[in-house]
């Protein structure tokens, strides 16, 4: 079934009885607007789908550090969350990380012969998502490893990540809640700017 904007009108008829001495017949109404909510809007540079950059473009499985960013999209139904994935086989994917308005992840990467693919997914406050384009980077196999070492190596790429941002920007978000909708839409640009300067520069 296809969705569609609109009206929709609740009717509630009276009718009289005269068991219930009842002397005047009547009907009551309301009416419930329906608005669609589209997805994420990209960048208008953009032709189709989001695009994403990776650097560096090749490197060693789980061993080197990659940068996966997109472009800012735009929704008035914000935050918008930016969710990062791989591929591992048919069917396969591996979510990477998932930021509130951050543009970009530092991640390393799983083998696969055929190559990996990577494509971001941003989504609206009610779910409604746009997909990037798909870019696939080929890797060379890293040094075998024990699965405890592999998880110590992990464990400390992920202790390296700055958080201070991210908890910059879910601060941000509970201030956000107390603020006058009125005042969010005025400003939503400007932080969103910011978010990207700041990504433009190397942080994320």
């Amino acid at each position: 079934m296809t969705a569609k904007a609109g009206r929709a009108r609740l009717l509630a008829q009276c009718g009289c009885s005269l068991a219930f001495n009842c002397e005047t017949e009547g009907e009551v109404y309301a009416d419930v607007w329906f608005e669609l909510n589209n997805s994420p809007v990209t960048s208008k540079v953009m032709v189709g789908a989001m695009i994403i950059t990776i650097s560096p473009e090749s490197g060693t499985a789980l061993e080197t550090t990659f940068r996966i960013s997109t472009l800012a999209a735009s929704d008035p139904d914000a935050p918008l969350t930016y969710s990062f994935y791989c591929s591992i086989g048919a069917d396969e994917s591996i979510l990477l990380a998932s930021h509130l308005e951050h543009l970009s992840d530092v991640t390393i990467l799983p083998y696969n012969a055929n190559g990996v693919d990577i494509w971001v997914e941003v989504c609206d406050s009610f779910g409604a998502c746009s997909k990037s384009n798909v870019n696939k980077v080929f890797l060379n196999p890293g040094e075998g490893k024990t699965l405890d070492t592999l998880l110590e190596d992990i464990y400390a790429h992920n202790t390296q990540q700055t958080s201070i941002l991210q908890k910059f920007t879910e601060g941000l978000q509970r201030s956000i809640k107390m603020i006058e909708i009125s005042c969010i839409d005025r400003n939503y640009q400007k932080y969103t700017d910011m978010l990207l300067q700041l990504n433009r520069i190397g942080l994320d």
